[in-house]
C-alpha cells in the first residue's frame, strides 16, 4: 500500500469492496462513527478530538490524516469486526487485537493487517 496517509484505510476498502481505491468512502464511515461516538474515542486522540476529525476527513493522505488507534477501534466497531494488527519491531512480531467484541470468538469475523515501520500494508 501507498504510503500516504491512507494505507490504513486502502486496506479496509481492499478488504470490504474490494477496491482499495474506495478508501474515502472507509475514511468517512470510520470517521463519521467516532463523531457519533465521541465520549468514547475522545480519550484516544493526543490533542483536540475536533481538530484530529477535521483532519481525519483529509482523504488525500498526509501526516494529519493517519490512522490512529482510535481509527481503528472505531473501524472494528463501525464494520463489526476483530482487527488484529501485528507489528514488527527488530527482529520480534507482536500481534495486537482491537476489537469489536471482547474475548476471544471464533465465529466473529476477522482481520489481520500489518504493521511495518508505522505503514499498514495488506
Amino acid at each position: 500500500m501507498k504510503k500516504d496517509g491512507n494505507c490504513f484505510l486502502l486496506c479496509l476498502a481492499k478488504t470490504f469492496l474490494g477496491n482499495a481505491q474506495l478508501h474515502a468512502d472507509i475514511r468517512e464511515r470510520v470517521v463519521c462513527f467516532m463523531e457519533m461516538h465521541k465520549n468514547t474515542y475522545v480519550e484516544l486522540i493526543d490533542g483536540d478530538f475536533d481538530e484530529h476529525i477535521k483532519l481525519m476527513k483529509l482523504t488525500g493522505g498526509g501526516t494529519g490524516s493517519w490512522a490512529t488507534e482510535a481509527e481503528i477501534c472505531a473501524a472494528a466497531r463501525c464494520f463489526e469486526v476483530d482487527i488484529f494488527v501485528r507489528k514488527k519491531d527488530g527482529l520480534v512480531s507482536n500481534w495486537l487485537k482491537l476489537p469489536f467484541s471482547e474475548g476471544c470468538n471464533h465465529a466473529n469475523k476477522f482481520i489481520c493487517i500489518m504493521l511495518e515501520d508505522e505503514h499498514s500494508i495488506y
